[in-house]
């Protein structure tokens, strides 16, 4: 019996490598960037999911506190800024309205209007020009809601003199740990963006302060913070 064996010879042509596509091969940066981003925010899309299973909304497992009245003390405060000339007493209210928390913010908002023009220069970030209450008031939410270690984290801030008030709007009912995170969120963002539009630019000592206060903040969301 005779077998016939038939023998295909397969030609292999190499194409020519197509050039690197930026949008679907991301940089060894990018990638680095998005573990820690995944890794950052996996706490907190574990309670969302679960969340989402019970068919409630996400929660820390306390009833949100009913809005006090905002307290004369804060007030107060922010008269003292507005008013006073005397450092000691313009630096003691600073101190009072920025580890004021959600009740604080809740003063400063009012006054992100406030036209009137301290008498006293000592609070100022401006580099010139003259400042009201007004800008006063918006760093001091900064201040309750973020946390900046330099002028270049500032920069990174997803929050806006003039639409500070409607982004607090829309988080209506979080706690202030949330809204720090929502922060952070956003200066996350931004650190993102900045690192794709400026690749030499090394935005890696920003992504870990943001990474790690994300984790921070995560632990103080679960905890009942």
């Amino acid at each position: 019996m005779h077998v016939s064996h038939r023998v295909v010879f397969i030609e292999v042509v190499s194409r020519p490598r197509r050039p690197r596509d930026r949008n679907r091969y991301p940089t060894k940066l990018m990638r680095h960037i998005a573990s820690i981003v995944v890794l950052a925010l996996l706490p907190f899309a574990l309670t969302y999911s679960r969340a989402q299973d019970a068919g409630g909304a996400i929660t820390t497992g306390k009833t949100q506190p009913r809005k006090a009245p905002a307290s004369p003390e804060l007030e107060w405060a922010i008269e003292t800024i507005a008013t006073f000339s005397d450092r000691d007493a313009v630096n003691a209210a600073d101190v009072r309205l920025r580890t004021g928390g959600l009740p604080a913010i809740r003063v400063l908002v009012k006054h992100l209007t406030d036209s009137r023009r301290p008498p006293s220069n000592y609070l100022t970030r401006a580099v010139s020009g003259e400042v009201d209450m007004g800008d006063h008031s918006f760093w001091l939410i900064q201040d309750i809601l973020e946390s900046h270690t330099s002028k270049m984290d500032a920069s990174y801030s997803p929050l806006k003199k003039a639409s500070v008030e409607k982004w607090l709007a829309d988080r209506e009912g979080m706690t202030l740990a949330q809204l720090r995170r929502e922060a952070c969120i956003g200066a996350f963002a931004k650190i993102l963006a900045m690192g794709e539009k400026y690749p030499d630019f090394d935005v890696r000592p920003a992504i870990m302060t943001c990474a790690k206060r994300l984790v921070e903040l995560d632990k103080a969301i679960h905890s009942g913070g």
